[in-house]
């Protein structure tokens, strides 16, 4: 099959994508190039795509999200069944969703978006130290992206077996039980072994089927690394695959071949190459990346203490105040999570109570973030009932932030393209020792931090400038910092860390029509649907918080729900039945307090209460 005519390739920016061939100092790990030289493209990874391209050298698959759905077949309304039956028009077959039809989905989303079919390339002497030096981090220059262009369609369908898996196997585990099964499907992609050695693919996706008896349907998960996706760009997926589900249910039609080598047109550079200020050579002012370095060199934190007119100056890498870790000495196992809901009432009192302080969804989010952790695990006093200097310091955070709506140029990318679009901002909570005396509350946090996060807005058109050296310089300093740690035996205390992506709505849709067949009945009222409920978001993480963050949060709003994920490693953290025995226990010795759970019930317990209007929530 003939490629289509190259333009000359216009570099915006040292991290675009380059023409064939690949130089050959770089290798996939594990993969056989099933294409020539001349049909890989491939760049270099930014800022939070190198990030997490080296983590994977430590920590493979840390941080992959997981996106999962319901799909269920919905019949026509009523209404148009009784017209169909009135005009002796024969009624529509029923259609059925079948596993061969996710593969074709798939397919179908990997040409309009390439970038799922991305893969990790290593310099052979990056890959050639790393039995030497497991725990060594290689250079961004020792990195690439890369995308094969397929021959033929013999070598879709050879990544389609690599990418898409039928898991019937678990529901045959579970008996039939379609929770179970995705529970178990969670466990087992939530392992750290389920990700071992470096990536050899960076997207794969797992359908477990409704039994026949319970109606046409399954459960639908992608699995996506943060080197290629974020979060909005794991629900677009999703719906895409959806909705060519949808297509494929109606067509009654063979398998589509498509024109390969037409998608590369489509394939999403890094988010710098579509800023709303080019990228360009000149120097910038290092405001965030200083933001960033002083999070781990240590942030002079100043409170005020009634015996004494001096100021207490705190370093936060002394002890960064958060969570007890009950096992830091534990080996990997796999991930665990709680689940919880806000109904479509509480969050409009949330936002509306927001509003009313000044206050945005994410700053009241991140102050209830911070006071959970203080009721939860409060710091050790000393001898005069006030907290010591080492333990209580600051609630350093950095925050993602999406670039699309803002800091991208729409005229040059979609906001659907499925792209990890990340900047960070730098939150921290200063002098918490306000509000263990119930002196100050969460609308004081919440203010401040809405006045950060309004400060740093200005840098964000720029990313393209700082964000390169914030995330790799920010991943090698907490990685110099938490083995240093660890090498004195110090307890990973960690602060949790959240992502809130907002609201979703328009990109994940709530059904998707399934064509008819019979042009002159094809209305929207007459069309079986494919319906899509029970979204959920998490993470993969399974290992030590001496290498990561003890508890990820991921939220987000889908028709007026918001849903909240709390991933965390179960070997370090304890297993949920644990910790609900240690949760009993810990109303009684309150030093036993500071569970994942407990911390949990606190947080979602704060956002609560401010949706009811509560003045000291």
């Amino acid at each position: 099959m003939s490629q289509p005519e190259r333009k000359p390739l216009q570099l915006a920016s040292p991290y675009s994508w380059h023409a064939p061939p690949l130089p050959t100092t770089f290798t996939v790990p594990g993969h056989t190039f099933t294409t020539s030289p001349d049909k890989i493209w491939y760049r270099k990874p930014w800022a939070v795509e190198a990030a997490f391209s080296l983590a994977s050298f430590t920590t493979p698959g840390a941080y992959d999200i997981f996106g999962s759905c319901r799909i269920h077949l919905s019949e026509p309304s009523a209404s148009a069944s009784a017209s169909q039956s009135d005009s002796n028009t024969m009624p529509a077959e029923t259609p059925i969703v079948t596993f061969s039809y996710v593969r074709e989905a798939v397919k179908a989303l990997r040409f309009s978006h390439p970038a799922i079919a991305c893969r990790l390339a290593f310099t052979r002497e990056a890959l050639s130290s790393r039995p030497r030096d497991p725990t060594g981090l290689p250079t961004p220059e020792d990195a690439r992206l890369i995308y094969e262009i397929p021959e033929c369609e013999a070598d879709v369908d050879k990544w389609l077996d690599e990418m898409v898996f039928n898991r019937v196997d678990l529901l045959d585990i579970a008996k039939g039980d379609v929770d179970k099964a995705f529970e178990l499907l969670k466990r087992e992609l939530g392992e750290a072994k389920a990700q071992t050695g470096l990536h050899k693919v960076l997207f794969n996706v797992h359908w477990i089927p409704f039994p026949a008896e319970t109606g046409q349907g399954g459960i639908l998960l992608c699995c996506c690394n943060h080197v290629v996706f974020d979060a909005r760009a794991v629900f677009r997926s999703l719906n895409e695959i959806v909705g060519n589900i949808a297509q494929i249910a109606g067509s009654w039609s063979p398998s589509k071949e498509f024109s390969w080598g037409e998608e590369i047109v489509r394939l999403a550079g890094p988010a710098v190459d579509y800023g709303v200020v080019p990228w360009s050579i000149e120097d910038e002012p290092e405001v965030m990346v200083t933001k960033m370095r002083e999070t781990f060199t240590g942030i002079p934190v100043s409170f005020p203490r009634p015996d004494r007119y001096t100021v207490v100056h705190t370093k936060s890498s002394q002890e960064p105040y958060g969570l007890a870790v009950p096992h830091p000495n534990a080996a990997p196992s796999t991930t665990g999570n709680f689940f919880r809901q806000l109904s479509p009432e509480a969050v409009k009192g949330l936002v509306q109570n927001a509003r009313k302080n000044g206050c945005t969804f994410y700053t009241v989010a991140f102050a209830a973030m911070a006071l959970a952790s203080l009721r939860v695990k409060p710091p050790r006093r000393d001898h005069s009932g006030y907290a010591t200097d080492k333990e209580l310091a600051t609630f350093v955070y950095c925050s993602p932030v999406d670039l699309r709506p803002r800091n991208l140029d729409v005229k040059r990318m979609s906001e659907g393209n499925v792209m990890s679009a990340l900047g960070f901002n730098v939150l921290v909570a200063r002098d918490l020792g306000r509000f263990l005396t119930g002196e100050e509350d969460i609308w004081t946090l919440a203010k401040e931090t809405r006045t950060q996060l309004d400060d740093q807005r200005q840098y964000m058109d720029r990313a393209g400038f700082w964000a390169h050296e914030f995330f790799v310089g920010g991943l090698q300093m907490m990685s110099c910092m938490l083995g240093a740690r660890a090498a004195r035996g110090e307890n990973p205390d960690q602060t949790p860390f959240m992502s809130s992506i907002g609201v979703i709505d328009k990109y994940l849709s709530p059904s998707h029509s399934i064509p008819s067949p019979d042009e002159l009945v094809d209305d929207a009222n007459s069309r079986w649907k494919l319906t899509i409920s029970n979204p959920t978001l998490t993470l993969r993480n399974p290992y030590s918080p001496y290498l990561l963050f003890t508890v990820g949060v991921l939220s987000f709003t889908w028709c007026g729900t918001s849903y909240l994920a709390f991933s965390f490693p179960e070997a370090y953290m304890g297993t949920a039945e644990e910790q609900e025995r240690m949760a009993e226990i810990s109303l009684k010795d309150k030093d036993a307090r500071g569970t994942v759970l407990e911390w949990v019930d606190e947080f979602v317990g704060i956002l609560e209460r401010v949706a009811a209007g509560e003045s000291r929530p």
